[in-house]
């Protein structure tokens, strides 16, 4: 997993891969468009990496994505809980842990 500046991994979606590249960062997980991968998969895979994992600092979450596919509001379960801060910057809200 590649981290971004100051070391912190980030994690950013769905479907929000423009974030890595002004961070000099990589996505961790394998998936090239979240919005088609098995829901099931997803949940499982971005639970691993955002609750069950420290390795991730930072999320970004695209809100102008179509709630109706759930995986932002699998996002945003998982995020809200574990990353407690926040700031909301146009149509991305990044979400940060100590």
């Amino acid at each position: 997993m590649s981290a971004g500046p100051g070391g912190k991994a980030i994690f950013a979606g769905p479907d929000a891969p423009e974030v890595y590249f002004p961070c000099r960062s990589q996505n961790p997980t394998r998936f090239l468009v979240d919005s088609v991968q098995d829901p099931v998969e997803y949940h499982s895979k971005v639970q691993s990496l955002l609750v069950d994992s420290a390795a991730v600092k930072v999320a970004v979450l695209k809100d102008e994505f179509d709630p109706s596919s759930g995986h932002l509001l699998v996002l945003r379960q998982l995020v809200v809980s574990s990353f407690p801060y926040s700031r909301t910057i146009g149509s991305l809200t990044a979400y940060w842990r100590p």
